[in-house]
């Protein structure tokens, strides 16, 4: 995918070899955090517990403001 996202850039979208590269390396990248967030959330739901802990005071009730 990598090799046609490749010549893709080079023959209709830029001129630039360093263009190219830029905007191809910048694409694999956000492509790569994506899967590795829906990887670590899918890990984190095996366990039946959820992802993230929850912060301090999270059970407790909101205070309740005056007047």
């Amino acid at each position: 995918m990598i090799v046609a996202a490749t010549d893709f850039n080079f023959s209709y979208l830029s001129n630039s070899t360093e263009i190219g590269l830029l905007a191809e390396g910048g694409l694999i990248l956000v492509a790569a955090g994506i899967a590795a967030d829906r990887l670590r959330r899918r890990i984190g739901r095996r366990d039946g517990q959820p992802n993230e802990e929850p912060g301090p005071g999270a059970g407790a009730p909101a205070p309740s403001l005056p007047g």
